[in-house]
């Protein structure tokens, strides 16, 4: 007969190995967020040129593409397709969960002392495409890339990835699938380069600071209260957009796998923690 395990027993405090932050990964970041900053303020010109360039390539692929990825960064939608990660490796789920308050702090602050405009608000709108609403205000730095760099670097960190295969190439598929996201912000026109690259450097801190924190209060790993309300949160989360009405089929699409992941990894969850099962801490 199995029996619920004590999360304070010695066999669920912290085994193998998770990836440590190297210190020219926390430089990179802060030189994204510099360089956004700094170019968002002085070289208005060639962010302006390099957005129509980048911009005019999005014909290149449906605009269905690029709006279901633009999607995919808004965080009601993506942290819940975290929550599969909470049966075996929660200490990513919590890294992310973590991060919030400092990407949402530093994205305030920057919305807040710039004032910037997005392309719309600048530039005629026969001189670019745009994919979904239009919107004039608020450019930097981007919230949508913000949460798909701050989720990627939450699970790059926190799950344990051993030495399989998975161990290069899945770090590398999170950090592509973030940086697609936030291409597709300039792709639907609503974010200028920098924004973009400020918002990578943004996501990335936040979530390095999260690490920090969970590292620094490990007990977090092991209240299941904790764990219990944050899945229930995020499934919560992805159920609101039922409720929400229909935009177009790449919402549907975006909406879909939010709810399905939350869905899977709620009841994975609650059925793990009944049973005998031993998280990768």
């Amino acid at each position: 007969m199995n029996t619920p395990m004590d999360p304070t027993s010695p066999s669920l405090r912290p085994t193998g190995q998770h990836s440590q932050i190297p210190p020219w990964a926390k430089w990179v970041a802060l030189f994204m967020l510099f360089l956004g900053v700094v170019l968002e303020v002085f070289a208005l010109s060639i962010n302006t040129v390099l957005f129509k360039a980048i911009n005019s390539c999005s014909s290149l692929l449906d605009p269905t593409v690029w709006s279901f990825l633009t999607w995919l960064g808004d965080t009601s939608l993506l942290w819940p397709m975290l929550l599969p990660l909470m049966k075996k490796h929660p200490k990513a789920l919590l890294c992310a969960v973590a991060s919030v308050p400092v990407g949402g702090c530093l994205s305030w602050l920057l919305k807040w002392a710039f004032h910037s405009p997005r392309p719309a608000g600048v530039l005629d709108l026969s001189e670019f495409t745009i994919i979904g609403p239009t919107l004039t205000q608020h450019a930097c730095p981007s919230g949508h890339t913000i949460t798909a760099f701050a989720a990627c670097v939450a699970v790059i960190l926190g799950v344990n990835w051993g030495k399989s295969i998975w161990a290069k190439i899945g770090p590398l598929c999170l950090v592509v699938a973030a940086a697609l996201i936030g291409l597709s912000r300039i792709m639907v026109g609503a974010h200028w380069p920098w924004d973009v690259l400020a918002g990578a450097g943004v996501g990335s801190l936040s979530a390095m600071v999260g690490w920090y924190a969970i590292e620094r209060y490990p007990k977090l790993l092991h209240q299941v209260n904790l764990q219990r309300s944050i899945v229930l949160i995020f499934w919560v989360m992805a159920l609101t957009h039922l409720m929400t009405p229909l935009q177009d089929i790449a919402y549907v699409l975006a909406t879909s796998m939010s709810i399905v992941l939350a869905t899977w990894g709620a009841i994975a969850y609650l059925w793990s923690s009944s049973r005998a099962v031993t998280p990768d801490l």
